[in-house]
């Protein structure tokens, strides 16, 4: 992938039997956790039930069947919260499967991944609120539109809920290390 090419470089190593082999270096920095690895663990839980939830939210309120959900500025949004859902949810699979030490392509593909997709949620989900909330204020009566309000505060829990994610990976985990040259 050109976006990792400057983290590697081609060396050329002498084999036991003379033969010149080439093989791929890794050369960028390195990203070592602060935390112990019970705390990593701790973390990595943290993020797998935060995404969970999320999506598994998504998906019940997306079974519901709400006049809200055939206007077009609330189903729009509504549609694209999954694609950062489920990009969330790879990350954090992925970040469950990391060590104390990553190189760049890791950390990328796992905590800027997350973090990326959190602030996506949290966007998209912004917009479902308010046009919900302009849908209900817009029809006339209120007491027609319990189905709708279950379905607001789905989207307000997926909000809030990110929003928490996202301060808990504020919380720096990893730091850099230069290689060694």
């Amino acid at each position: 992938m050109k976006k990792y090419k400057k983290d590697y470089e081609m060396v050329f190593k002498r084999q036991a039997n003379g033969k010149v082999k080439e093989e791929v270096e890794y050369i960028g920095n390195y990203y070592i956790s602060q935390l112990s690895i019970k705390e990593l663990r701790k973390r990595k839980i943290y993020y797998l039930a935060l995404s969970l939830c999320s999506i598994i939210i998504l998906t019940i309120i997306g079974i519901l069947d709400t006049p809200g959900s055939r206007i077009f500025y609330v189903a729009l949004p509504y549609s694209c919260l999954f694609l950062p859902s489920v990009f969330s949810l790879i990350g954090t699979i992925r970040f469950l499967f990391v060590g104390e030490k990553i190189e760049f392509i890791d950390y990328d593909k796992t905590r800027n991944r997350v973090r990326k997709s959190t602030i996506g949620i949290i966007m998209i989900s912004l917009l479902i609120v308010i046009g919900d909330v302009f849908f209900i204020l817009s029809k006339q009566p209120i007491e027609k539109h319990q189905v709708e309000l279950l379905f607001l505060t789905g989207v307000f829990l997926i909000l809030v809920l990110n929003i928490l994610f996202f301060k808990i990976q504020k919380q720096e985990i990893f730091k850099i290390e230069e290689p060694v040259q």
